[in-house]
């Protein structure tokens, strides 16, 4: 075979492992927020009520990928939107014939909607409801300042949560400075109480200061609220905030500081996964962020132990749920060939493939039209291999002449022409094989 059509190919498999690695990585990230980056979306968001009064009604634990909750000491009531805009009616109504007595269960009746409006993604409306439960607070601190603060701290946190969503970052930095301001007079009385809440506030402001490339305060107040942390032995917390840190641009941290904040934030991760196995899921998700900051720059050797890891994670993570995990261990498979390939380790990059393709096959067979494309992919993936990396012509020629029937049987998938198209130039370049 041409020794140009070897380096052509060579290159072509280092540039597949990095796409693959952004486009998974895009996928494997629950809703995220367009202006946040992973670790922006961990984000400390406190679905706690107010101290005062009443049945309280809130958000339902959120997915991890979207929301951290760090503070759950309180739970509130579920109680669906309708009656809560009823209740909220009512309170109206009392508060202006009773405000001493009323006033309070109208500002805790507003916050409840407001977490109703924010769960459902409507937050402009939240802040609103925040905003309004915000004034009525203002005025009950004049009269009970010991009982109010801790509401109106909570609100203000709440509200910079849902003005950040709405891009409105000067506010939401406003917000998170009032709260900080309330919250640092609460942990200075009642630190046991109050000190997780300040490093929340902390780690939130720090959040919004980074998006608006306030990096100097956006860093201050990231240490600050690990080191709060580390003083609460608060590990999933520390490691929240540690990814935020991994975040930041190379300008702000070189490649290696990075790779070692990941590291750092990893091992906790290991060590809550042996006592709670959901902390798998996070695992997985740094570990993805970790392989793709050491593709991008080229460390193919540090790369190979994270990709042995992550598949390790990705077949622990199968055991309870295959159906979600099961095509990502074929996919994590096939970047691990590449790599393999790509590192001359040519018998466990053989392997490694083979392996792909026989979870790809059984996904294809139990459900073609989802899994077909997958099974493309990997058969073109094993003809470039044997075409460029370990020649064996006739192997190569039988994978891709595989990928071309299938797609004229299923043309009607997405990406199956792309697919057919690779096939073919790989029986090209089979015909220059001597």
């Amino acid at each position: 075979m041409n020794d140009m059509y070897l380096y052509v190919v060579l290159g072509i498999l280092v540039v597949v492992v990095i796409i693959v690695l952004i486009i998974r990585q895009l996928s494997a990230k629950r809703a995220k927020s367009e202006n946040t980056a992973i670790a922006e979306e961990q984000i400390i968001q406190e679905n706690k009520t107010p101290n005062n009064t009443d049945n309280k009604a809130g958000s339902e634990e959120e997915d991890l990928s979207d929301i951290t909750e760090f503070d759950d000491e309180k739970k509130l009531v579920d109680v669906t939107e309708f009656e809560e805009e009823e209740e909220l009616d009512n309170y109206r109504k009392l508060a202006k014939e009773d405000p001493k007595i009323y006033l309070p269960h109208l500002a805790n009746s507003l916050y409840n909607l407001a977490n109703l409006k924010e769960d459902k993604g409507r937050f402009e409306e939240a802040s609103k409801h925040y905003e309004e439960s915000i004034s009525i607070y203002k005025k009950l601190l004049k009269e009970d300042s010991k009982t109010y603060l801790p509401d109106i701290s909570d609100a203000f946190s709440k509200l910079a949560f849902t003005q950040m969503h709405e891009e409105e970052y000067d506010a939401a930095i406003a917000s998170h400075k009032q709260a900080l301001k309330i919250r640092k007079q609460l942990a200075e009385k009642d630190p046991q109480s109050y000190l997780s809440q300040l490093a929340d506030t902390l780690n939130g402001l720090a959040i919004v200061q980074k998006i608006t490339n306030q990096f100097d305060e956006a860093l201050k107040n990231f240490e600050e609220a690990i080191n709060i942390y580390r003083q609460l032995s608060n590990l999933d917390s520390v490691a929240m905030v540690l990814l935020n840190l991994a975040n930041f641009e190379s300008d702000i941290y070189d490649v290696d500081k990075r790779l070692e904040i990941y590291e750092e934030a990893l091992e906790i991760f290991r060590k809550l996964s042996k006592e709670d196995p959901n902390n798998l899921f996070m695992m997985y998700n740094v570990l993805f962020d970790k392989i793709n900051l050491q593709v991008e720059n080229q460390y193919f050797e540090q790369a190979m132990g994270s990709y042995k890891e992550i598949l390790d994670v990705c077949r622990q993570l199968s055991k309870e749920d295959s159906e979600t995990y099961l095509p990502i261990e074929a996919s994590i498979l096939n970047d691990l060939a590449s790599m393999h390939a790509q590192l001359g380790d040519i018998l466990n990059a053989a392997f490694t493939y083979e392996e792909a393709l026989d979870i790809s096959r059984m996904l294809a067979k139990e459900n073609p039209e989802q899994y077909l494309s997958l099974l493309a992919s990997t058969l073109n993936n094993l003809g470039i291999f044997y075409v460029a990396v370990s020649p064996e012509k006739e192997i190569a020629e039988h994978h891709a002449r595989e990928v071309i029937k299938m797609v004229d049987k299923f043309d009607y998938l997405p990406d199956m022409q792309e697919h057919k198209n690779k096939a073919l130039q790989i029986l090209s370049m089979c015909d220059d094989i001597e």
